[in-house]
């Protein structure tokens, strides 16, 4: 997965409803001889530019994916920690984490990152709301650059 990337970015706020297409670029690499992958990317809004940044890596003790993930448009000013939730994604890995509604309760928030051939990524990100299926909230889907 490590390399340059750009392509588009797709948005959704609510279920079934695409706010907008945008284009995005993401550099990922290995860090600590392999051990994870660190992904910074940058995607222009039609009202926000917004950024971010992933570690991902794979606890061979538990055998679970696990993430930390930052950004200046849906975590705010703190870290979403996430850990794998069983889900298989061919050719990459899933990890489940939350988020405040602002009102004492939590959404969970599941990161995708999966190769659609050697030179296709996609990360995805679906929203969960409390005691309904996920759906699709953002989506990078993005070439070599």
């Amino acid at each position: 997965m490590a390399g340059e990337w750009a392509g588009t970015a797709k948005l959704w706020f609510e279920r079934g409803v695409l706010v907008e297409e945008n284009k995005v670029r993401c550099t990922t690499e290995a860090l600590l001889g392999g051990r994870f992958l660190h992904c910074q990317y940058s995607a222009k809004s039609q009202e926000f530019d917004s950024e971010g940044l992933g570690i991902y890596g794979f606890d061979l003790q538990r055998g679970i994916w696990i993430g930390s993930r930052v950004d200046n448009y849906h975590n705010g000013t703190t870290r979403m920690v996430s850990e794998g939730n069983g889900k298989e994604v061919a050719e990459g890995f899933s990890v489940l984490g939350r988020y405040s509604d602002g009102q004492g309760g939590y959404w969970g928030w599941r990161t995708e990152l999966r190769l659609d051939g050697p030179e296709h990524l996609v990360i995805a990100h679906f929203n969960i709301p409390p005691g309904e299926p996920e759906y699709i909230a953002v989506e990078y889907a993005m070439g070599r650059a």
